[in-house]
């Protein structure tokens, strides 16, 4: 997987019972029902095992409830992610290429951001715990199969999510950090239509 879609997949995990505090669950579940939209800058560490070596990027982050999400990498690659809630678009600016897939078979998503995953029906809860500015709540995929096998979501005091720590099955640590987040900016459902700039091509898995 390259880096240009680990961000994309920390979203998409669904979730092993554990006996963490479901109100703090509850609370982020009421303040997210609350989101229709979300404006934010990001930035992503990732940490590999084998061999051992850590990548850094950050852009700009847009979603709107259901389904629809654009990322904007700035740094070090010029990429989009994309997606209007049908269509799942990569465009990857250094090779003038931008692949197009099925929403549902896309490689990646952003689950309960957008809106189009249950979180409390597809995650599990585990350990919870209060932070010097918010909450701590982990999470671990109920389908073995998945790539993640671990999530720890952090909010501030009022459960609005600021980072996000996935670890995968061969020990890989992605980071997530949120920061300048507006929420319910009037966002045009057009802004999150992938347009493929000149010159570049269009390929179809």
């Amino acid at each position: 997987m390259t880096k240009r879609l680990v961000f994309a997949v920390f979203l998409f995990l669904p979730a092993l019972v554990f006996a963490g505090d479901y109100g703090v669950l509850s609370g982020f579940l009421k303040k997210h029902s609350e989101v229709i939209s979300m404006e934010a800058d990001f930035t992503q560490e990732v940490s590999y095992k084998n061999p051992a070596r850590k990548t850094a990027s950050s852009g700009k982050l847009y979603l709107k409830k259901p389904g629809k999400m654009r990322l904007i990498f700035f740094s070090p690659l010029s990429d989009e992610l994309v997606s209007d809630g049908k269509t799942y678009w990569v465009y990857q600016a250094d090779l003038a290429q931008a692949i197009e897939m099925p929403l549902q078979s896309a490689p990646a998503g952003f689950g309960f951001l957008d809106g189009t995953i249950d979180l409390k029906k597809e995650f599990a809860l585990g350990k919870t715990k209060k932070t010097d500015f918010g909450h701590e709540m982990e999470f671990f995929p109920k389908n073995p199969e998945l790539p993640a096998k671990k999530a720890v979501l952090e909010t501030d005091a009022d459960f609005s999510i600021v980072k996000i720590t996935v670890t995968d099955g061969f020990g890989a640590v992605t980071v997530v950090t949120l920061k300048n987040k507006k929420m319910n900016q009037d966002i045009s459902d057009d802004f999150f239509v992938f347009k493929a700039p000149k010159g570049v091509t269009t390929v179809k898995p």
